[in-house]
Formats: structure tokens, sequence, C-alpha cells
């Protein structure tokens, strides 16, 4: 069964514009961002830091730990977490989607991303 996550990724690169985004609200104090445009296939991922959360939402040194082996990148003085990436075919696609999945389950402990944590915004 394809993810929900196959569908707005699709969507943030074959609709809209040239500032495209979606955000997976995994939580009232976790997400991840996914920007790109139209007609590209560069995708750039942030997923939330400590930068931007409060004190008892904090992530653990193995979190951070966990994100970098994952492949992040990790966070600037006042940034997220970054990923930077381009997808070609089914199987980027794919990987994309794995990508953010095992990064919700495994950080963030969300085992499940449904359509009404997304909001896709076409620029």
């Amino acid at each position: 069964m394809e993810s929900v996550l196959h569908s707005f990724l699709k969507r943030l690169i074959e609709e809209g514009g040239t500032q495209n985004f979606l955000i997976i609200n995994l939580s009232k104090s976790y997400y991840i961002q996914v920007a790109g445009e139209f007609y590209s296939s560069h995708l750039f991922f942030e997923a939330v830091s400590n930068n931007f959360l409060p004190t008892k939402n904090q992530l653990s040194s193995s979190q951070h730990q966990r994100l970098l082996t994952l492949g992040w990148n990790s966070p600037t003085k006042e940034g997220n977490y970054t990923y930077k990436t381009s997808i070609n075919s089914s199987e980027e696609y794919n990987a994309c989607i794995e990508f953010v999945e095992k990064t919700a389950k495994e950080i963030y402990g969300i085992d499940v991303i449904d359509e009404f944590m997304i909001e896709l915004n076409l620029e």
C-alpha cells in the first residue's frame, strides 16, 4: 500500500510554484518540513531541533546522534536539522518516504503519519 506521504511529495514537485513546502506535524512540538518547487527533483528537509523545542521536549544526545546516523546534518546555532536530496525515480520516492517515516518513529516516537498531520502549501 502506498504511503500517504508519496502523494504529498509528488504534488510538492508536480504542482504549484517555486516556493512549495509541506509540514508534517508529528505533535504539538515535533515537525518535519519539506521544501520543493514545481518540476524540480530537488527537495530540502528540516527536522525540528532543540533550538525550537521547550525544555521538556528537548532531544537527548542519543536522539541527536541517531539523527546524524540517519543522514541528517547537525543544526546550525539557530537552525534545524537539514537534509537535501533529489527524487528522479519511484525508488527515490520510496527512499525519501522511508527516511521521513524512520525519523518520525525513531526520533519523535510517531508510528504512523496520516494525511491529517500534513499541511501542503503550493506557492
